[in-house]
C-alpha cells in the first residue's frame, strides 16, 4: 500500500493519490470527510469518470453531480441509450419545458435513423406514448404498434375488466 500523505494531514494530496492509484474507496473514504466540498468537487469528477468507465452509472451521476457536473452525467446517459435515466435527470436541472422539447428531437431523431426501438423507449420515458404508436404504424410495424396500444391502454385503464 502506498504511503498516503494523509498521514501528514493533507487530505486532498491523499485523496489524489488514492485516485492516482486507482483505489476508488480509499478516495471516496477520504474525500467524504473533507469539508471544503469545493476543493473534492474535481476529485468527484475523476471517480465519476472511472464509474462511467465501468458502467456503474448510477455511481457515476452521483459523483458527476457531486463535482457540479451534471451535464457530464446527463451525456453519460444519452451515450449509452438510457432514455429514462437521460430524461429524469435533465427534467431535475433543465426544467420539464426545456427537457421535453429536447428529447422530442432527440426521439425523432432516433426515429428518422431507423433506432425505432430507441425512439419508443425515448417516446413512452416521457410520457408519448401515442407518439410510438404513430411512428409503427408509419413504419408498417403492427405487431409493435399493437403492443403499444394494449401497453397504452393498460396504463390509461389498469381494470381489465372494464375493458370489455
Amino acid at each position: 500500500m502506498v504511503g498516503w500523505p494523509s498521514e501528514a494531514g493533507n487530505s486532498l494530496k491523499a485523496a489524489d493519490s488514492a485516485i492516482k492509484a486507482k483505489e476508488w474507496d480509499r478516495a471516496l473514504q477520504i474525500l467524504n470527510v473533507i469539508a471544503d466540498h469545493d476543493a473534492a468537487a474535481k476529485f468527484f469528477g475523476k471517480i465519476a469518470e472511472h464509474f462511467e468507465t465501468t458502467g456503474e452509472y448510477e455511481q457515476a451521476e452521483k459523483y458527476y453531480i457531486d463535482a457540479g457536473r451534471a451535464k457530464d452525467a446527463l451525456e453519460m446517459y444519452n451515450k449509452a441509450a438510457r432514455w429514462a435515466d437521460a430524461y429524469k435527470l435533465a427534467a431535475e436541472f433543465l426544467g420539464a419545458d426545456q427537457t421535453h422539447e429536447m428529447y422530442l428531437q432527440k426521439a425523432e431523431e432516433l426515429e428518422q435513423s431507423g433506432r425505432l426501438k430507441e425512439a419508443e423507449q425515448l417516446y413512452i420515458s416521457f410520457g408519448e406514448p401515442a407518439k410510438a404508436i404513430a411512428m409503427y404504424k408509419e413504419a408498417n410495424r403492427t405487431d409493435e404498434m399493437m403492443k403499444n396500444t394494449s401497453r397504452t391502454s393498460l396504463v390509461n385503464n389498469p381494470n381489465p375488466e372494464t375493458q370489455k
